[in-house]
């Protein structure tokens, strides 16, 4: 069984009260409000979805733990591995109807989002809005409260790893709202 809460502290004090190693078939996870207002608003409208993924299995959530992340990269040959928590706010400029669809299709409600009738599709996309409209400040539009990783980690050899073929290093750009 899954747990999951948009606050980092609520999921760390149920992993507190529920032990793995005394109940090993709960799990507890942190999401962004994207992900939990995408699967809660989609979901009823298209059918069951697939059950989330757990532990290391590949998902939305399999970067959630920063242990896990530098786990990752240490085993890939990575060092000095670094990572920093950023809160971000997304302010998208597309139709809400728009930014439902993109957050239904990339999370796990995305397959039978596909599979589902027109209708269903559209029900599926109103109950996210309704979901997102919650964000909607008068005067500035959709704010979107969510969570980044940057992460920063060198080869053995000191030097940055970067893609093939590209020999610049570049420092991401935030916005702030």
């Amino acid at each position: 069984m899954v747990g999951a809460d948009l606050s980092l502290a609520m999921v760390a004090a149920a992993r507190q009260r529920f032990p793995p190693d005394r109940h090993p078939n709960l799990t507890f996870l942190a999401v962004d409000v994207e992900t939990a207002g995408a699967i809660g608003g989609a979901a009823p409208h298209v059918g069951a979805l697939p059950p989330l993924p757990l532990g290391d299995e590949p998902g939305p959530f399999a970067f959630a733990d920063p242990a896990r992340i530098h786990q990752v990269l240490t085993a890939a040959g990575f060092d000095h591995v670094s990572i920093e928590a950023h809160n971000v706010v997304l302010r998208p400029v597309e139709a809400l109807d728009t930014v439902a669809e993109w957050l239904i299709e990339l999370g796990p409600a995305g397959p039978p989002y596909r599979a589902a009738r027109p209708y269903q599709q559209a029900s599926a996309r109103a109950g996210v809005v309704r979901l997102l409209e919650r964000f909607r400040t008068p005067g500035a539009g959709v704010r979107l409260p969510a969570g980044i990783w940057l992460i920063t980690a060198v080869t053995p050899t000191g030097q940055p790893a970067l893609p093939a073929g590209d020999q610049t290093p570049r420092r991401p750009t935030f916005y702030r709202s």
